[in-house]
């Protein structure tokens, strides 16, 4: 690489402190208290903990329930032969649809909140 020394010295040094805290994070050195996410030890970090679980309980629940509708929806209108090519039957001013996508995420906006 044609840097300029100054730069040179600087990328030689991040990368000797990227490379020992990779080593020090693989044999477990990582201070005298080291922070886990997984193990709150207060009251307030165990509340957050449990907050941070629910969050992600119902981001797991909205990802699954889109990914099977996806599966869903490409399984059940992929082309087949046959097809003409034409644009499907389009439906406008379903207000159930509407109602629906529009009530779902703000509820489920104000159970986050």
């Amino acid at each position: 690489m044609n840097l300029k020394p100054g730069l040179k010295r600087s990328f030689r040094v991040a990368s000797v402190s990227f490379c020992a805290a990779i080593v020090g994070r693989a044999f477990g050195q990582t201070g005298s208290h080291p922070t886990n996410v997984f193990s709150p030890v207060s009251t307030p970090a165990d509340s957050i903990y449990d907050l941070a679980l629910f969050v992600l309980a119902i981001c797991v629940a909205i990802f699954i329930i889109v990914f099977c509708l996806l599966v869903y929806s490409v399984v059940k209108y992929r082309k087949r032969e046959g097809d003409d090519g034409r644009d499907p039957l389009q439906i406008y001013g379903s207000n159930q649809i509407e109602l629906a996508w529009t009530v779902i995420p703000v509820l489920t906006v104000v159970v986050l909140f």
